[in-house]
């Protein structure tokens, strides 16, 4: 079977195929997960979604038309968890606002300073 080892997310699909040979046709399948028949996975493909995390096994059992059977080897699947946010924000404590203050008022001082240079250079060219 193929894939022999997989590593997916829980909600994550993989589907394990099967090629058979020999024996006599036509061939009845069955598909094993951790030791337990899967039901209704009887054909030589199986899709797995799982639910939950862990390491699950899945094997494929063939039997022909004469009743001879064949087992695969046994693939191995690692779930992990979906990972979730995985971010974060430190919260601080707010910072003062007098150094915004202290802009404000200079640029007002500034202000008024500029408009006063002004009308005093205004005056001077006019006389």
């Amino acid at each position: 079977i193929s894939p022999m080892s997989v590593s997916i997310l829980v909600g994550q699909q993989v589907t394990f195929t099967s090629t058979t040979s020999g024996g006599y046709p036509p061939y009845t399948y069955q598909w094993f997960l951790n030791g337990n028949p899967v039901l209704g996975a009887a054909s030589n493909t199986w899709t797995f979604t799982p639910t939950t995390s862990g390491i699950y096994y899945v094997c494929l059992k063939v039997t022909d038309a004469k009743g001879n059977t064949a087992q695969s080897d046994t693939a191995r699947i690692v779930v992990s968890t979906v990972p979730v946010g995985g971010y974060s924000i430190p919260i601080q404590q707010s910072t003062s606002a007098k150094p915004l203050t202290l802009h404000i008022a200079l640029l007002t001082i500034l202000t008024a300073l500029f408009i006063t240079i002004k009308q005093k250079t205004r005056r001077k060219n006019r006389q």
